[in-house]
């Protein structure tokens, strides 16, 4: 009822204003018979009841709620969306010898093979292998009864006895492969799974590869529409890396801490890949037919017959100064009507959207340093995740880092994040731990006000 009337007002505003407003009336009366052509428009438009209107907004209600309707069943998404997409997965697998300390009962390989159970036949799937070599065991192929199985057996190649994490050369080696060999409409999609950081065995060198990996191989696959969904399996990936991947190409990046949550991780990975794209905004019916509505009204509204009026000059008579200004004052107000009228129905259409999505702002937390190791007193930490280390890293855009010059503080010692409005502190793999009030941090560890927080025999509060 409340938008009927909104648009009653409307209609009988815009019937009424183009009569007053017509530049090309013919209205044969001097000046000073302002007050007389007023009140017969007034007359004129009288018949023009808000029961006719009220009638005809009725009509038009049904046809734009019979039309939403019909629109609504020829727009209905296919439920075979998701058995027709087609994609083309790279596994890309860790098999250094760290991951048999890590995963002494070989679980990865339990929670690939369901993965490469679950994916469809309209997926091709391929497997490289990676520790200071990088092997495609499996290149692309189509998901098959026989070809499943050759990628089952192909992971009995995982025996985890790499000496070093050669990751970037893996990752390049899998973008070359989906931009080359992967079909044009197939959904590409890289998934990386590692427990250390990139290790080639030369410091200087390791620096410069996770550099290009992290600016230059993630923007070329961005640019050719591939994915990476990354996989942090244990405290000691590097988390920093892989989000970056999974963030600069529109992937997702998860922590498995121990063997047992690979199978969940693998699980919701295939979800991801076969979720449908997502459809375009739709627009509420009531939207819709308020829309409609006016659309028709406007489209089918007879314009007005011009108002002829013919005073004899001989009856003309002084204008009276109060009908003019009254007749003034009604065409302000019915102006200033319609335009709130049209406010208001923007405001109505545009509510439903007006919730913000911004993430809720970080609460407001600082690291004392409590020796003056750092050289500043203090370090506000805020929503980007705050990294504490010998040495500055250059992705700023990520990353916050707080540098503590101290020859037994790791490169990347621990980080700390700010979620779920807490912040937590994790040891990033350093060789002299990371502890809050003399407890050695193993996972992550909410801090709270007044905690000690210690890297190796550096103190902050």
């Amino acid at each position: 009822m409340f938008y009927r009337h909104l648009l009653i007002i409307f209609l009988m505003a815009g019937l009424t204003v183009p009569v007053w407003a017509e530049p090309d009336q013919e209205v044969s009366v001097e000046q000073d018979s302002a007050a007389m052509v007023v009140e017969a428009i007034e007359e004129e438009l009288t018949p023009q009841t808000e029961e006719n209107i009220t009638e005809q907004i009725d009509t038009e209600i049904a046809e734009a709620a019979e039309a939403v309707e019909t629109e609504t069943v020829v727009t209905a998404p296919s439920s075979n969306a998701e058995s027709t997409l087609i994609k083309d997965v790279v596994l890309v697998l860790d098999n250094s010898g760290s991951m048999k300390k890590n995963d002494p009962q070989f679980l990865t390989k339990h929670a690939v093979t369901e993965f490469i159970n679950n994916l469809d036949e309209s997926t091709r799937a391929s497997i490289i292998i990676f520790d200071q070599d990088v092997r495609t065991v499996v290149p692309l192929t189509e998901i098959s009864s026989s070809s499943r199985q050759d990628l089952l057996d192909s992971l009995s190649q995982i025996n985890y006895k790499g000496l070093y994490t050669n990751s970037p050369a893996a990752i390049e080696n899998a973008i070359y492969d989906l931009k080359n060999n992967a079909r044009e409409d197939a959904r590409k999609v890289i998934v990386f799974m590692t427990d250390g950081i990139v290790d080639t065995g030369n410091a200087d060198k390791d620096l410069e590869k996770t550099k290009w990996l992290k600016e230059d191989l993630s923007a070329d696959a961005a640019d050719a529409g591939i994915r990476i969904f990354g996989i942090a399996f244990t405290e000691n990936a590097d988390f920093e890396l892989i989000q970056s991947l999974a963030q600069n190409t529109d992937g997702e990046y998860y922590r498995a801490l121990l063997p047992d949550d690979l199978q969940k991780v693998f699980s919701k990975l295939n979800t991801l890949i076969n979720e449908p794209d997502k459809p375009q905004e739709v627009i509420e019916p009531e939207t819709i037919i308020i829309e409609k509505i006016v659309e028709r009204v406007v489209e089918t509204a007879p314009a007005p017959a011009p108002v002829i009026i013919e005073v004899p000059a001989t009856q003309s008579q002084p204008a009276d100064e109060s009908d003019r200004k009254r007749s003034m004052l009604i065409l302000v107000a019915l102006v200033v009507l319609i335009l709130a009228v049209i406010a208001m129905v923007l405001m109505l259409l545009r509510g439903s959207k007006s919730k913000s999505r911004d993430e809720e702002p970080a609460q407001e937390a600082y690291l004392n340093d409590i020796h003056g190791v750092t050289g500043q007193a203090s370090f506000a930490l805020g929503n980007k995740p705050t990294m504490l280390g010998r040495v500055a890293g250059k992705d700023t855009e990520y990353l916050n880092y707080f540098v503590i010059p101290e020859t037994t503080i790791g490169r990347r010692h621990s980080l700390i994040e700010y979620k779920d409005f807490s912040y937590w502190i994790i040891d990033q793999g350093s060789i002299n731990g990371t502890f809050v009030n003399d407890r050695p941090v193993t996972s992550e560890v909410r801090l709270k006000h007044g905690d000690m927080v210690r890297l190796h025999k550096v103190e902050f509060e």
